[in-house]
């Protein structure tokens, strides 16, 4: 059984997850994109939001609260990922996503250190794998056909 303070740091990871796979969506949704960026984006966003439903149902089974992300705030990073990608390209994208998911991996590892459930930790493990999959796919996009 999660206490108060689990919940209290599962509310964030939680949120921020959903969030950052809306992200990924919205941003694989843009017409300007090369084919290649938008599979990857449209595949990370996949992988994430099933992961983060397993995370969500995990977390509810041991007896916590979980968060979908927060819509406004989401809504407002897409917006400046496309305003940032207009002005200076693909690669500031990129490079937004890639710092979004390093300080949400920062927020994982934190949670990770403290007591959890085996299911939890085993969540917890899977999506942290999943995000380094997901900056190296994103490494290895080829955006020299930057519209």
């Amino acid at each position: 059984m999660l206490d108060h303070q689990h919940d209290v740091l599962l509310y964030g990871v939680s949120g921020r997850g959903f969030e950052l796979a809306e992200r990924y969506r919205d941003l694989a949704e843009l017409e300007s994109l090369p084919a290649g960026m938008h599979s990857v984006l449209t595949e990370i966003a996949d992988e994430r939001e099933a992961l983060m439903d397993r995370f969500r149902d995990t977390i509810q089974q041991e007896g916590g609260l979980a968060k979908a992300g927060n819509p406004d705030r989401e809504f407002l990073e897409s917006l400046i990922d496309r305003w940032a990608g207009s002005l200076a390209g693909l690669e500031r994208i990129v490079e937004r996503l890639v710092r979004a998911d390093q300080e949400w991996q920062q927020e994982l590892e934190e949670a990770e250190r403290d007591q959890w459930p085996a299911a939890v930790l085993a969540i917890m493990d899977e999506l942290l794998a999943h995000l380094e999959q997901s900056r190296e796919r994103l490494q290895q996009l080829d955006l020299s056909s930057d519209n």
